[in-house]
């Protein structure tokens, strides 16, 4: 397992083996958000820690709560304010917030890989998804993205990853990154890109178009 940055700045990618994944989504009934969770990832939650866990084909997809660092970052503006109002500021103070920064970011994700480890390595836990309302497009979008979409793509070589859903009068805006094998082609990017349109309007006619950004 390894973890990537996310198509939002809040999301960590937990990548794994397919064959893990999908004993998760068999117990969980599906792919998407989870609702029922083991009892390590569900406590990150509780305490807001993270907001919220995603089960996709090719990952365990995690948005932080809060931002780690973000409490450092408030503080250090406040000081930082307080100082400047004396004309005292001083680079050493600066280097120090950062530092702190960096050891509180570096704790949290320490605290949610060994979560996520100990999650998936048991063998009985609990797993749920939750049911997607008829009204809730970008769930619905994200799930189709992250379950049967994704493993078409893998089957195929290639990855992908839902950066944005736009809703109008006119319909959905679907944009999306496609990598592996389909990466740098614009042939192969144009014919996966009306597979992924084709597969999304089966199950979401709202759809209107798919962009590989």
């Amino acid at each position: 397992m390894h973890a990537e940055a996310g198509a939002a700045a809040d999301e960590v990618r937990w990548v794994m083996p397919g064959r893990v994944l999908a004993r998760i989504a068999s117990c969980a009934g599906g792919w998407g958000a989870l609702t029922v969770m083991p009892a390590p990832l569900q406590a990150l939650c509780d305490e807001g820690t993270l907001r919220d866990v995603r089960l996709a084909a090719d990952a365990l997809v995690t948005r932080w709560g809060a931002m780690p660092g973000e409490g450092a970052r408030a503080v250090a503006g406040r000081s930082t304010t307080d100082v400047s109002a004396v004309g005292d500021v001083s680079a050493a103070a600066a280097a120090r917030s950062v530092g702190a920064e960096r050891r509180q970011r570096d704790r949290e994700g320490a605290r949610v890989e060994a979560a996520v480890r100990a999650s998936v390595a048991e063998p009985r836990a609990a797993w749920r998804v939750r049911a997607t309302g008829e009204g809730d497009v970008l769930e619905q979008v994200r799930t189709l993205v992250d379950g049967p979409v994704a493993a078409m793509l893998r089957r195929h070589g290639g990855r992908i990853r839902l950066l944005g859903v736009t809703e109008s009068a006119g319909g959905i805006d679907v944009r999306v990154r496609l990598g592996g094998t389909c990466r740098g082609c614009p042939v192969a990017q144009l014919d996966l890109t009306g597979r992924v349109r084709r597969m999304l309007r089966r199950e979401c006619p709202q759809v209107r178009r798919v962009t590989a950004g």
